[in-house]
């Protein structure tokens, strides 16, 4: 089978079969049939496939953003090592084992096109390809162009999974793609997406009959900006499957002392880890009648992969967590400016317009449930709303900020300020401000407990810990 990639789809490649069609001009040359072995011939009783692999680097952008000195180095100061270079050492270095001959990048290399630094910090992961002699496409995402001529006007709404984070959502670009390029195009068997975050795959069927494997790969969203996250398929001919695997090259370098609940080297989720039947010669028959898979030569690949990243490896597991055991059940802090509990409604009711949650400090910071239609334009939903434990570290020494979840410090931080830096907007509990636009984004969780105070905190005095 041979395969190609179209560029320039805006956060999406396609694969297709190699042959000629019925619209050909002049028939391609008839191949050659390749040997098959018979049963009870050595490939198949020793457990040997025909395979071959395929790498597919998702957005990359955060790993750029904050990978230099300006940013922090935010990786190689806190773990000894790079997200972004981490994939393509692993992927120069097992390219051969793995049969891998092509890696795609979907698109948003760097997350700020018009800053040099993050162009230097790809360039140096991207060269480590070039320098093993491993070809690679890269597909211009809207990050990565100054002027985003062409692409949605609308980068932040939407994603390819849905509400739920797991079932697909088709986005208009991906339905214009499908009605105008993929569809009667009889080649084009799978599609590989960016941009939106998150993963999922949605199975078409063409004007032909055939299906069509439509699938968005975006973990940017993730722990430390995608933590390394990539996606494998192994192509398994003498089978009629392609075989998805999830995995982080990064997890497992990161020193064991900085390893949390979150740090997964390898995604087993139905949306991450995941086979397809695909009957090759059946789906090719159309513009390759000639086609056949090659002798068996080869363990299987994705199976070879998954050891490889996980030798030697084994998950952090989550903390014990002790409930508290009242509503003071946390260490009092005299510098706390705010306070917010968010409690006391019916279990899955929604929060009412303008109710309020009142500010346990005392100093008057109340919050006030705003209306989910305002502003106009506003998707915002109650059910977006859920438990979290965030808090914010702030060390003036430093001028540095840092964003926990459940004890794990987060990527996106703010460097060069004292204090909790904003743009002169009022603050929002359940929705963001993107690039000084009007709140949105709500939160896809719920909302528990949120505690402001005046000088960083160790971890002893975070809500979690216990007062005893």
């Amino acid at each position: 089978m041979g395969a190609w990639l179209a560029p320039g789809l805006g956060a999406t490649g396609l694969l297709a079969g190699w042959g000629s069609s019925d619209d050909d001009e002049a028939a391609a040359p008839p191949q050659p049939e390749q040997p098959q072995p018979e049963p009870g011939q050595p490939g198949q009783d020793e457990g040997l496939v025909s395979s071959f692999g395929l790498a597919v680097l998702p957005d990359t952008q955060f790993y750029a953003r904050y990978a230099f000195a300006e940013a922090g180095n935010q990786f190689d100061r806190l773990y000894g090592s790079e997200p972004f270079l981490a994939q393509t050492q692993w992927l120069a270095a097992q390219a051969p084992a793995l049969k891998i001959p092509f890696v795609i990048h979907v698109g948003d290399v760097v997350d700020q096109a018009g800053r040099p630094q993050q162009w230097e910090v790809a360039d140096e992961a991207m060269k480590v390809l070039e320098d093993a002699g491993l070809p690679y496409s890269i597909l211009a995402g809207n990050h990565d162009v100054l002027a985003p001529v062409g692409y949605d006007s609308d980068p932040v709404n939407g994603t390819d999974a849905d509400r739920d984070g797991v079932s697909p959502l088709q986005t208009p670009y991906g339905l214009m793609l499908w009605d105008r390029l993929i569809r009667d195009n009889h080649q084009i068997f799978m599609t590989l997406n960016g941009h939106f975050h998150g993963s999922a795959r949605l199975t078409k069927l063409n004007d032909f009959g055939h299906a069509v494997e439509q699938m968005v790969v975006d973990y940017q969203m993730a722990y430390q900006g995608g933590n390394g996250l990539m996606r494998f398929y192994e192509f398994d001919l003498s089978n009629n499957r392609i075989r998805a695997l999830s995995f982080s090259p990064w997890v497992p370098q990161k020193p064991a002392e900085t390893l949390n609940e979150f740090d997964q080297a390898m995604l087993t989720s139905p949306n991450d880890q995941f086979e397809i039947e695909m009957d090759f010669a059946s789906r090719f028959a159309g513009f390759n009648p000639g086609f056949a898979a090659a002798a068996p030569s080869n363990a299987p690949l994705a199976a070879a992969a998954a050891a490889l990243i996980l030798d030697g490896f084994t998950d952090a597991q989550p903390p014990v967590r002790t409930p508290a055991s009242g509503p003071q059940d946390y260490p009092q802090v005299a510098e706390t400016r705010a306070h917010w509990r968010f409690a006391g409604g019916a279990d899955g009711s929604p929060v009412a317009a303008g109710a309020v949650i009142a500010d346990l400090s005392g100093n008057g910071n109340d919050l006030v449930r705003a209306p989910l239609s305002e502003p106009a334009g506003n998707t915002a939903q109650v059910e977006d709303l859920a438990w979290t434990a965030d808090k914010h570290y702030n060390d003036p020494a430093t001028r540095e900020t840092t964003l926990y979840v459940e004890g794990a410090p987060v990527l996106r931080n703010i460097g060069g300020a004292v204090g909790l830096a904003s743009l002169g907007l009022p603050w929002y509990v359940g929705a963001g401000f993107w690039d000084g636009g009007p709140p949105n984004n709500g939160f896809l969780d719920t909302l528990g407990e949120i505690r402001i105070v005046a000088r960083p905190l160790p971890p002893a005095q975070w809500l979690t810990a216990r007062a005893v």
